[in-house]
């Protein structure tokens, strides 16, 4: 006798891998959200959950609920079941009855059924289905099959409700836009990486270079720091739904005007402790949910005016601890800052010489002014619109923050947004 344990998430039925190779279903064992669960005989057994189900107590004394006939399988009546994947009954090829009778099964994946075998009684009945596209193999598949109890019936569109799925018209299974690739919802999936938590993503301190795969297309918040990261992963533009993502503690050194495209939703934008010297005008183009960006720690000695053109919900804009060259060219910055006061005070100016050590929101505007420029050094990237890098030293003395026991979903920019906390 072989026992078979079916695992239950979401309301959805999981017998993924669980189930091959029982070709010989004799016992099925259940754990399920609801309490109740109909016997083989068809009486009711109170069965305990949760913590009591772990101690396999039973109300009638039985310690788990068998199945009376090797090949029947009717204990998934009567509960929550919502949707049926296409692996769910992988390796029960014996099953002849099948009843799946008065659950909230709205869509079943193609497929789901290929590999019962021997089944010739599927119960469908009291169920909502979604006769959308995503279901309009069922009804094809019922009509030649013939083993269907009664006639299930659709519960949506509304132009379809009460029809019988054998009834409905192959062309009249349609789907709105969007909805193509829907049925199922997605198994939750998380990289090996990773650690995931309903939308949000940490993928902290695993020393990669590259985008992990299997990241969650619904993934709102994203964690990459204290890896290898060279470049901003182009990949992030498919992620659309993201509010925060956090780069910090990496290698990027430059950044393009595509960065961050289709990022319409993000509010957080994390890139301290890099390597980056110059930004192209349009990295932040689009970005306009944006409130916090943090370029803390970078090596940036100027700005372009109109660079936060786009980002016009920003309102917290951390970047100390860059060797700010404060004439000029920078003086948009310095206004703009001071509007709102969207720079807490820590940012300093590095050169010229005479505005060493000012903090760039207090400074004067008149204090701004373009002499002679300093002599670049050599390999010193020039800056889009002829203004060099500053080639002076680097703002030391706040350092690179610790990449261990980092905590938090802003621990790894304490330092330079700890002011705007308050």
């Amino acid at each position: 006798m072989r026992a078979v344990r079916a695992g239950w998430r979401g309301g959805h039925l999981r017998g993924r891998r669980a189930w091959r190779g029982a070709r010989v279903c004799r016992s099925l064992v259940l754990r399920l959200p609801s309490p109740w669960l109909r016997a083989c005989g068809g009486e009711s057994v109170n069965w305990p959950v949760a913590a009591k189900a772990q101690r396999r107590q039973m109300a009638a004394g039985h310690s788990t609920a068998l199945l009376s006939s090797p090949t029947l399988l009717r204990m998934l009546r009567n509960n929550r079941i919502s949707c049926i994947h296409n692996d769910s009954f992988t390796g029960l090829r014996n099953v002849r009855l099948l009843s799946l009778y008065d659950n909230e099964i709205a869509t079943i994946s193609p497929g789901a059924f290929d590999t019962l075998q021997a089944l010739s009684t599927l119960n469908l009945l009291a169920n909502p289905f979604n006769c959308n596209c995503q279901l309009a193999w069922l009804g094809d598949w019922l009509r030649k099959r013939k083993i269907v109890t009664g006639n299930p019936r659709c519960q949506n569109p509304g132009f379809l409700r009460q029809i019988p799925l054998q009834d409905v018209a192959f062309p009249d299974f349609r789907c709105e836009e969007g909805q193509e690739e829907g049925g199922c919802l997605p198994r939750p999936q998380c990289p090996q990486e990773c650690a995931c938590l309903d939308t949000v993503v940490r993928c902290s301190n695993k020393h990669l270079q590259a985008l992990p795969k299997g990241i969650p297309k619904n993934v709102t918040e994203l964690y990459l720091d204290g890896n290898q990261f060279t470049l901003v992963p182009g990949q992030l533009s498919t992620f659309k739904y993201l509010q925060l993502v956090d780069l910090s503690n990496n290698k990027i050194s430059s950044l393009s005007n595509s960065s961050f495209t289709n990022m319409s939703q993000l509010t957080t934008l994390i890139l301290s402790y890099n390597a980056l010297q110059c930004i192209p005008p349009l990295a932040f183009q689009g970005l306009r949910s944006l409130r916090l960006l943090s370029l803390h720690g970078n090596d940036i000695s100027t700005l372009r005016e109109g660079i936060f053109a786009d980002v016009t919900s920003l309102s917290h804009l951390a970047i100390g601890a860059n060797p700010l060259y404060c004439d000029c060219h920078l003086l948009w910055l310095s206004s703009w800052v001071k509007t709102g006061y969207k720079e807490p005070g820590i940012a300093r100016c590095a050169g010229p010489p005479d505005m060493e050590g000012k903090l760039l929101l207090t400074t004067p505007a008149k204090k701004f002014e373009c002499q002679a420029r300093p002599p670049r050094k050599a390999g010193s990237p020039l800056c889009r619109g002829g203004h060099p890098r500053y080639p002076g030293r680097r703002v030391t003395g706040l350092g690179r923050l610790p990449q261990k026991g980092v905590r938090g979903p802003r621990a790894n920019v304490r330092t330079a947004t700890m002011t705007l906390a308050r």
